[in-house]
C-alpha cells in the first residue's frame, strides 16, 4: 500500500486538515500498526525533518498549503481495505482532537524523531526506520499508564491466538482431514 493512499483515506474521512496534522497522523497510523502487526501499513519512507516526521511522497502533493483538503491528494482510498480503514481509525483515535503543532510537540518528544533528526535544518534526509519505530513504540506500549496516557497511547486489540495442546490438535487435524 501507499502513504498517499492512506492520505487519501484519512482526508476523506476526517476532512481538510493542517499538513502538520496529516503527516503526523500517517506517522502514527505507521508506528502504530508495526506494533500491532508486526509490517509497515504503507511502503514509503518516513524522514526526520524540523516539523517532525514527513513522507516525502505526500508532502509533495501538498507542499506549499498550510491546509490540506481532499482534492489536493491524488490517492487511491478503494486501495486502502475496509478491515485495515478499521484499524487506522484505532491507530490515531488518540491524536485526532490535536492540533498540528501539538502532534509536532508530541513527535518531537519521542525517540524516533529525536534520534534521526540531525539537528539541523528544515528539511534531512534522515529516515526514521521501522525498526526504531516498532521497539520505541512497543515498549510505549507496555510502559506505565501514565507514560501511556502522556503519549496518546492508543487501544490495540489483542490478536486472536488459540492454544491447542498436542493431542488436540491431532483431533483437529483428523476431523478437518
Amino acid at each position: 500500500m501507499k502513504a498517499i493512499d492512506v492520505a487519501r483515506y484519512l482526508l476523506d474521512e476526517h476532512g481538510t486538515m493542517t499538513a502538520y496534522k496529516l503527516q503526523k497522523l500517517l506517522y502514527y497510523a505507521q508506528a502504530w500498526n508495526l506494533v500491532a502487526n508486526g509490517s509497515a501499513l504503507f511502503d514509503d519512507e518516513i524522514m526526520a525533518w524540523g516539523h517532525g516526521p514527513v513522507v516525502p511522497e505526500v508532502f509533495s502533493e501538498h507542499a506549499g498549503f498550510r491546509n490540506v483538503s481532499p482534492c489536493e491528494v491524488r490517492g487511491d482510498v478503494s486501495a486502502v481495505p475496509v478491515d485495515v480503514r478499521c484499524q487506522i481509525e484505532e491507530f490515531i483515535r488518540p491524536y485526532l482532537a490535536m492540533s498540528g503543532d501539538e502532534l509536532v510537540a508530541l513527535t518531537h518528544s519521542e525517540r524516533p524523531w529525536s534520534d534521526a533528526y540531525p539537528g539541523t535544518g528544515s528539511i534531512s534526509n534522515s529516515v526514521i526506520s521501522s525498526e526504531a519505530m516498532s521497539d520505541y513504540y512497543t515498549w510505549l506500549y507496555n510502559s506505565s499508564e501514565a507514560q501511556r496516557s502522556d503519549h496518546h497511547v492508543p487501544w490495540l486489540p489483542e490478536r486472536s491466538r488459540i492454544v491447542l495442546s498436542p493431542e488436540e490438535y491431532d483431533w483437529l487435524e483428523s476431523v478437518l482431514a
